[in-house]
C-alpha cells in the first residue's frame, strides 16, 4: 500500500521503518511542528500526569530534570509509559487506553496532588475530571503543536497524481492540520478516494460530515492496533 505519514518529524523514521518492513511504500509529510516551552513545576510533591511523549520531552529540558524522575508519573498509554521509563522515571503507571482510563487509574491510586504536563491544545478534559473527583490538579502547558506551513513537495505531488492509497493520523490535531494544508494546496477534492487510518474515534471525528471519505479506526488507541488496519 502507498501510504502518507503525517507524524511530527521526531516520530517519523521509526514508524516509516515499521511500515516498510510490512511491505508498504511511505511518503513523509509532517503536518505538525512541536515547539517546547520553558516550564516551571510549582509543587515538588505532586505526581505527574501525561497524555503524550511530548510532555516527557518538555520535562527533559528542565535544569533539575533528574529530580523529577522520582515523582510518580501516570501515563495514558503503554507507549508513553515505556518512553517515561526509558527517560529514567522510577515509578510509572500506564492506563493502557484513553483519558477516561487515565482518570480511573489516578483515582485508584488517589494521589493528593497532580501536575498535568500537557500541550496548549488538549482533549478529554483530564484536569476537570480529576478536580471534580477531589484531586488538586495543576496544569502546566509544556509544548504546542503548530500546523506546518505546507505539505512536503513529495506528498503534494503524490496526492495530485493519485499515488497515495491511505493516510495515517495519530491525533485530532494532525487531522485538522492535514485538512487545512490540503485546502491551502487546493487539493482537497483529490483526496476523496483515500482511506484515512485513525488512531482513535476522537481523530476520526475530525472528518465527521464528510461522507466521501473512507475512514477506519484502530480497535485500541496505540500504534500496533493502527498498523493492524493496513492490509
Amino acid at each position: 500500500m502507498r501510504l502518507l505519514l503525517t507524524r511530527p518529524e521526531d516520530e517519523l523514521i521509526k514508524t516509516k521503518k515499521k511500515l516498510e518492513d510490512k511491505g508498504h511504500s511511505v511518503i513523509l509529510s509532517p503536518v505538525l511542528e512541536i515547539r517546547y516551552s520553558s516550564i516551571l513545576l510549582k509543587n515538588n510533591q505532586s505526581a505527574l500526569a501525561i497524555t503524550s511523549k511530548n510532555a516527557i520531552k518538555a520535562l527533559q529540558v528542565l535544569p533539575d530534570f533528574t529530580k523529577q524522575l522520582f515523582r510518580p508519573i501516570f501515563c495514558v498509554g503503554d507507549a508513553t509509559a515505556d518512553f517515561a521509563r526509558k527517560a529514567g522515571f522510577k515509578t510509572v503507571f500506564s492506563a493502557a487506553g484513553r483519558v477516561d482510563d487515565l482518570v480511573r487509574l489516578i483515582f485508584f491510586h488517589n494521589p493528593p496532588l497532580i501536575t498535568y504536563v500537557c500541550g496548549c491544545e488538549r482533549r478529554g478534559n483530564l484536569e476537570g475530571k480529576l478536580r471534580a473527583g477531589g484531586i488538586q490538579t495543576d496544569v502546566v502547558e509544556g509544548y504546542r503543536a503548530d500546523f506546518a506551513n505546507c505539505l512536503s513537495s513529495d506528498a503534494e505531488k503524490a496526492l495530485r497524481e493519485g499515488r497515495v492509497d491511505g493516510i495515517l493520523f495519530y491525533s485530532a490535531r494532525s487531522a485538522k492540520a492535514y485538512l487545512t494544508l490540503t485546502k491551502k494546496h487546493q487539493i482537497s477534492h483529490l483526496t476523496n478516494l483515500l482511506t484515512y487510518f485513525c488512531l482513535a474515534k476522537s481523530v476520526a471525528k475530525v472528518f465527521d460530515g464528510d461522507n466521501k471519505k473512507h475512514i477506519v479506526v484502530a480497535s485500541h488507541p496505540d500504534e500496533e492496533s493502527l498498523l493492524q488496519l493496513l492490509v
